[in-house]
């Protein structure tokens, strides 16, 4: 069964935007990306708890009310933030063309588990508390990308969970939550060794799904 394509990844990279915009005007973009520049930038001179978003705006060069058509505030900015690096990182490693497989399922693993050190790997010990609320995002992008599996008819049905909402559930925290307990919690194996554990649990859950 076919995974979804890039171009179904970019309609869960939309989800969560502010009906006040339009994300898909080229405007748009561009705003959204001078301040996440700003964002990172400044993530980089200090904790993330010390950031204004007045600080964001002065470095992106726009001002508040332009912050605020896209952004309730800094959080929200964030968690955009944290959903299309992670949607990135997704994209670049999956061939454009690809089945659902063992495999793919071991890229899902290892992609996420990457993104979730690196994204720790730039935590100050400020952001301690808070960044971990902030990598939830990659969870719901994960539910997101299982539930467009089933929808779009990319799993049988016939061998699921009759509500694809709670298989995508079941996926996404198993694959979210051992990634984040090996990126937060001290790298005691290797990724490969991470995604060899996991994988097992994955198939189990999908068993006569044909994967």
């Amino acid at each position: 069964m076919n995974q979804p394509t890039r171009t179904e990844l970019c309609r869960v990279n939309n989800a969560g935007d502010k009906m006040s915009v339009n994300p898909d005007d080229p405007r748009v973009r561009r705003t959204r990306q001078l301040l996440q520049n700003a964002l990172t930038d400044l993530m980089g001179e200090m904790s993330f708890n010390q950031i204004s978003v007045q600080d964001i705006t002065t470095r992106a060069g726009v001002n508040r009310a332009t912050f605020y058509a896209h952004f309730e505030d800094k959080y929200a900015l964030v968690n955009y933030h944290v959903r299309h690096m992670f949607l990135e990182a997704l994209q670049q490693r999956m061939p454009a063309k690809h089945e659902f497989s063992q495999a793919t399922m071991r890229l899902f693993i290892v992609a996420t588990a990457e993104f979730l050190r690196s994204f720790f790997g730039r935590c100050t010990p400020l952001d301690q508390l808070s960044y971990p609320q902030m990598a939830i995002q990659v969870q719901v992008v994960l539910y997101e990308m299982f539930l467009a599996c089933q929808t779009q008819g990319h799993f049988p049905t016939a061998t699921l969970s009759k509500s694809p909402e709670t298989t995508a559930t079941a996926l996404s925290w198993l694959v979210f939550g051992a990634t984040f307990d090996w990126a937060h919690g001290g790298l005691k194996t290797s990724v490969d060794e991470l995604a060899d554990g996991l994988l097992p649990y994955m198939t189990v859950g999908l068993h006569g799904a044909g994967v």
